[in-house]
C-alpha cells in the first residue's frame, strides 16, 4: 500500500481511522461498479488476461509468495477498471 498512496495520503490513514473507514467504503464502492462494468464489457482477450492474473495470483499463494500475490492484487484490480472500458 504504501508504493500506492503518497506520503501525506498515508500519514492521513495511518493517524485517523475514520479516514481509513471512508476510504475501504469509498473503495469498496467504487470497485464494485467497475466490476459490474467489467463483467458486462469484457472482451474475450480481458478474460483471458483477468485469468491469467487469477491464475498466478493463486499460484504464488501456493508458494507462499506474498510479495507477489501483492503486485499481481494490484494488476487484478487495475486490469478490472481497464476491463470496464471506461475511460
Amino acid at each position: 500500500i504504501g508504493e500506492v498512496f503518497s506520503k501525506p495520503v498515508m500519514d492521513l490513514i495511518s493517524s485517523h481511522p475514520k479516514a481509513a473507514a471512508d476510504y475501504l467504503e469509498y473503495r469498496r464502492e467504487i470497485e464494485s461498479i467497475a466490476a459490474d462494468y467489467a463483467a458486462r464489457r469484457a472482451t474475450d482477450d480481458d478474460r483471458l488476461l483477468l485469468r491469467g492474473i487469477v491464475d498466478a495470483m493463486q499460484r504464488a499463494f501456493e508458494t507462499d509468495d506474498f510479495k507477489r500475490e501483492a503486485e499481481l492484487d494490484v494488476e487484478l484490480h487495475s486490469t478490472i477498471g481497464e476491463c470496464a472500458h471506461n475511460i
